[in-house]
């Protein structure tokens, strides 16, 4: 079974930088125990596309789902 991890970094009110060595410690424990498959960025909220496929027909939109 994988998991995804997720972090959302809100640009205007980023969070703590006091969290970054717990945060480290786990990507590293993540990586030592072999789970570690992908990390990497995303563009920036302002370039993202929603893609809402629970209709009969996908709806898209620009901007991210955060806004919505």
């Amino acid at each position: 079974m994988r998991y995804l991890v997720s972090v959302i970094d809100d640009k205007s009110n980023p969070g703590s930088t006091d969290r970054q060595p717990a945060i480290s410690a786990f990507n590293e424990r993540l990586i030592a125990e072999g789970y570690w498959v992908f990390a990497g960025g995303l563009a920036d909220t302002d370039a993202a596309t929603v893609v809402d496929n629970r209709g009969e027909q996908a709806v898209f939109s620009d901007g991210p789902a955060a806004l919505r």
